[in-house]
């Protein structure tokens, strides 16, 4: 990964919040932006990926914003198998993201792993 966990979480919500209230996106392409500007770079990851995915999770979820239409990749992307995928990854920051997912699972209805 080119960016530690809370700095891609920091350029996620810069980016996000560009596209939504900057440019006047409407959510659904405000998410699919912000997927844009990473999905495309040459060392882009799975866990890169799906780190976006529950920064921009997150960040609806503070500002009052449903979820529903990512609760299905957000869902899909936790599986025990993925998760270990990200463990090797991120290594001492696989902590920060658990954190994370603390606050997302109950909010998917799944239990924690």
């Amino acid at each position: 990964m080119v960016f530690g966990y809370d700095e891609l979480k920091e350029c996620v919500k810069e980016d996000f919040c560009r596209f939504r209230y900057e440019m006047k996106y409407s959510v659904e392409h405000s998410i699919l932006a912000t997927l844009n500007e990473y999905e495309h770079a040459e060392d882009f990851t799975e866990t890169e990926g799906s780190i976006i995915y529950f920064s921009i999770a997150l960040l609806l979820i503070s500002e009052g914003i449903g979820i529903e239409s990512i609760k299905e990749k957000l869902i899909e992307l936790i599986e025990s198998e993925k998760l270990n995928t990200y463990r090797k990854e991120l290594k001492e920051e696989f902590s920060l993201l658990e954190e994370d997912l603390r606050k997302l699972r109950p909010l998917l209805g799944v239990a924690e792993n």
